[in-house]
């Protein structure tokens, strides 16, 4: 009821906060000051393929050490050139052509795109301490492959990791991934398939 009179205009989202436990804060997720183990969701969407990689890690550690070991993240993550999202010329692989170095004429701050692969998302949370799971995913048709010179930098990356466009991920911690901080990721081609 609370939810449905905010969407109709008639509550503020503050006081919704408030009467729901919620917490809102703007602030540095890598450092978030909350009490170990306090948190029993995390969600983004469409943020972590806008954060660079070194950060991007500090930030899964603390949402590591935030977490309840029975809590969840919940991460949809657009992989993909969001430049191809207003220009029909392009496709959503186009920015993986560009080496490093010629991706930084592009790639500014305002919009900041990291071109981390799915495989890479996994590798992290792995890393990071999490168990993960791939709930779903867009696969981006083969045929953009015949169209593109890849970076030498994305030129040994399988095709189904190049063709996997947004996805949907939970990483979650168990009993035996919180006693013995050693946690097996669980890859899409395990859990989905793949794009081919």
């Amino acid at each position: 009821l609370l939810i449905k009179k905010y969407l109709n205009g008639g509550l503020e989202i503050e006081p919704l906060l408030i009467r729901l436990g919620i917490e809102s804060r703007v602030a540095d997720v890598s450092q978030s000051g909350l009490l170990s183990q306090s948190i029993d969701l995390i969600l983004s969407n469409d943020v972590f393929e806008h954060i660079e990689l070194s950060l991007l890690e500090k930030v899964c550690v603390e949402f590591r050490r935030v977490i309840r070991p029975s809590g969840v993240m919940s991460h949809f993550i657009a992989i993909g050139d969001h430049f191809a999202g207003f220009d029909d010329k392009i496709t959503f692989i186009n920015y993986l052509q560009y080496s490093d170095e010629e991706w930084k004429r592009y790639n500014t701050n305002m919009g900041y795109q990291n071109r981390l692969r799915l495989s890479e998302y996994l590798s992290l949370f792995e890393k990071t301490g999490f168990s993960t799971e791939l709930i779903s995913r867009e696969c981006i048709d083969k045929s953009v492959l015949q169209d593109i010179q890849l970076a030498p930098k994305f030129a040994n990356v399988s095709e189904d990791d190049l063709l996997t466009g947004n996805c949907w991920l939970r990483g979650y911690i168990d009993a035996d991934a919180q006693s013995k901080l050693f946690v097996k990721s669980i890859t899409h081609s395990e859990k989905n398939g793949t794009c081919l």
